[in-house]
């Protein structure tokens, strides 16, 4: 299934306006591993935020209860669509363990700052604990039944 299609089908199910727009559609992380664990635990429902480089918004910030998402696995099969509950924007080095733990995937701050600033540098950035990030909470609305 399209990714489009499988936002045509989600429309249909909330009984949204065929006009309403999903922000883009992703997967997470930088390798097939990583997206499948993280799509795997935003289905459990263990993953419920993400974290981004404000940059890479380029002024166009996530509004909550409006923004939607298609997240997608690795081959790029649309699996859910999320709905932004919450944007916090802050630098990197003010995260906090009850902030980054909504991510799921993590049993410490440690353990997040070094698989973020892992991807962040592989992304190409040059890392810095000043560095301005958006972490967006969200809610699975919607997955293929």
């Amino acid at each position: 299934m399209t990714v489009d299609a499988f936002w045509k089908e989600y429309l249909d199910y909330a009984k949204l306006d065929k006009s309403t727009k999903y922000r883009n559609s992703y997967y997470f992380d930088t390798t097939e591993e990583g997206a499948t664990k993280c799509l795997d635990l935003v289905l459990a429902g263990k993953q419920r935020a993400t974290t981004g480089i404000l940059a890479d918004y380029d002024g166009n910030i996530p509004k909550a209860g409006e923004d939607y998402t298609i997240i997608t696995d690795w081959h790029g099969v649309p699996h859910c669509v999320i709905q932004t509950t919450v944007v916090t924007i802050m630098p990197f080095g003010d995260m906090t363990f009850e902030l980054c733990h909504r991510e799921g995937a993590y049993n410490s701050l440690e353990a997040w700052r070094n698989d973020h600033m892992r991807y962040f540098k592989e992304e190409g950035y040059d890392f810095s604990e000043d560095m301005p990030i958006l972490f967006r909470e969200f809610e699975v609305v919607y997955t293929r039944r």
